[in-house]
């Protein structure tokens, strides 16, 4: 993957959504500037079926859309990639 993007997996649960990236620092630089912005975040774990990867649980989904818009470094895909079912998000 490129140093200048970042992939997020997006999973949907009810009142909040899962993040899941590919690093711990990555995971961690998103929560941090989600927080900064005044949005509500879990913190980070290993997410069972997610081998190696870290994620946090993000109670702000408006945020989630405004800053994937304003920062084109992160793209997210909708949806479990374990299942083979993940889709870019709208």
């Amino acid at each position: 993957m490129d140093d200048d993007h970042v992939q997020i997996h997006v999973v949907r649960m009810g009142i909040c959504e899962l993040l899941v990236l590919q690093t711990k620092s990555e995971a961690e630089k998103l929560r941090l500037l989600i927080r900064e912005k005044r949005g509500r975040v879990g913190p980070l774990f290993r997410p069972d079926g997610w081998e190696g990867r870290t994620g946090f649980f993000n109670y702000s989904r408006r945020l989630l859309s405004t800053l994937l818009r304003d920062h084109p470094i992160y793209s997210a895909l909708e949806g479990p990639s374990r299942t083979g079912s993940a889709r870019p998000c709208p």
